[in-house]
């Protein structure tokens, strides 16, 4: 425990001094200007500051400011030793920034019980400053993460075939991250490859699975790899890299590029929806597998379903967070309300869902990621 004295008078100084080496207190220094005290504090760690009022140059209340505006967060506590007693000196002593005063003439169990009082509140703010850096340390750690995670998702989303005019989409993560993800790159055949996906819980744990899955979709669709053969190569990555308690619930898809065949690896993810653009048609095709990165190798099912489509269908695919999302009774939003909403026509479907999800609800707080997906199987642009 260091103290700093700061008193323009000698006498007063040494007299502080020996009542602090009596109550145990040795490792103690002392200057006579506000400047000196301000270079001490800056150049030492100081744990208490005894301050004198009336000093030439600079003055106790001056001084007091200019510590406390250095020492930001690290809390010295400040002590005015001083003749003036009552309320004004109270006011005076917590306008600058001070936190107790001692009048004069002095008395040693006075001196004694304060001293002892911010000693204890400096220890304790000492441990709760140590630790607030430590945690602003690992928040900055922790956020350097997230920025490297975002990026993988970011970086993977931008490397997608992203045409308006055949697919569109929208994300809306329960946290700072999704836990869903979409993929999406034309085949060397002209066609459209399309992963959607739901990694198991929320945020940065649910988005770590975003890199392994990227690399294996974009290294094999170039290769034109079939999609129950893309699904393989995807859960041989996630079982091999990911904890035994997260997995990817995905749908996989292959349009042609005429538009008129779609090939359909669906492992865990809602009903996929083929709707005609006017409504008036639906079909739904299945989940038939377990999500990715749960078989082993020998266990897992490549087979796929192959549907002949009609020039004007649409594909939807959709995570479950939409048709979980449950209302203030504990009913579930489901498949046939979402179903009913791709009958209706025109090109607000994303607005319509949200807003009847959000109204459903009754809740601002969202329950779990959502992600839908659009696809507008005959409009694929010729490639190159």
């Amino acid at each position: 425990m260091q103290i700093l004295i700061v008193n323009d008078t000698a006498s007063s100084r040494n007299l502080l001094r020996q009542m602090l080496a009596h109550c145990g207190y040795n490792n103690s220094v002392d200057v006579s200007t506000g400047f000196a005290a301000i270079d001490i504090v800056k150049q030492r760690n100081i744990d208490i500051v005894l301050m004198d009022i009336l000093m030439p140059e600079m003055d106790g209340y001056k001084t007091t400011k200019i510590i406390k505006q250095y020492a930001g967060d690290n809390h010295i506590p400040i002590i005015f030793v001083t003749p003036l007693s009552g309320e004004q000196a109270l006011k005076e002593t917590l306008e600058c920034g001070g936190d107790d005063y001692i009048g004069k003439p002095l008395n040693f169990e006075i001196v004694k019980s304060k001293i002892h009082l911010h000693a204890r509140i400096r220890e304790l703010t000492q441990k709760l400053y140590v630790k607030n850096k430590e945690l602003l340390k690992h928040n900055r750690h922790l956020q350097r993460e997230h920025e490297l995670v975002r990026c993988f998702f970011d970086n993977a989303l931008a490397r997608s075939y992203l045409d308006k005019r055949c697919i569109r989409y929208n994300f809306s993560p329960m946290s700072a991250f999704n836990g869903d993800l979409m993929l999406s790159r034309r085949s060397p055949c002209g066609g459209l490859y399309l992963l959607l996906g739901d990694f198991t819980g929320h945020g940065l744990t649910a988005a770590m699975g975003t890199l392994p899955v990227s690399q294996v979709f974009f290294e094999f669709t170039k290769k034109d790899l079939c999609v129950g053969d893309l699904a393989r190569k995807i859960n041989a990555s996630l079982n091999r890299l990911l904890p035994e308690d997260l997995f990817f619930a995905a749908t996989i898809v292959e349009i042609s590029a005429t538009g008129l065949q779609l090939e359909l690896w669906n492992g865990g993810l809602p009903l996929s929806v083929i709707a005609s653009q006017d409504g008036s048609r639906i079909n739904t095709l299945p989940s038939q597998h377990m999500p990715l990165g749960i078989l082993d190798e020998c266990e897992f099912d490549s087979n796929t379903i192959r549907y002949s489509l009609n020039k004007d269908d649409r594909l939807l695919l959709y995570t479950d967070g939409i048709i979980e999302t449950k209302n203030p009774h504990g009913e579930e939003f489901g498949e046939q309300r979402l179903h009913t909403l791709f009958t209706e026509t025109g090109d607000h479907l994303f607005e319509m869902v949200h807003d009847e999800l959000i109204k459903f609800r009754n809740n601002p707080d969202q329950q779990d990621d959502i992600s839908l997906v659009e696809v507008f199987c005959d409009k694929l642009p010729e490639t190159e």
